[in-house]
């Protein structure tokens, strides 16, 4: 799967909106500058927001976002 932009996430789940942009806020950087993968551990679901320039992980968030 191939990261996505991370301002997708609001539309794809409005519900969330509020704690997408609370974790896009702490990460310090624009939501046009992130990309999203979702993160799969044993007992739940996570999405990873990254600088795809860098790789660089920012911040998590407890959302499934597949």
């Amino acid at each position: 799967m191939a990261a996505k932009p991370a301002a997708e996430l609001k539309d794809r789940f409005p519900l969330q909106a509020s704690a997408i942009e609370a974790a896009i806020a702490q990460s310090g950087h624009a939501p046009e500058s992130l990309a999203y993968l979702p993160m799969v551990g044993r007992k739940s679901f996570w999405t990873v927001l990254h600088d795809p320039a860098t790789a660089d992980i920012v911040v998590f968030m407890p959302l499934d976002s597949f």
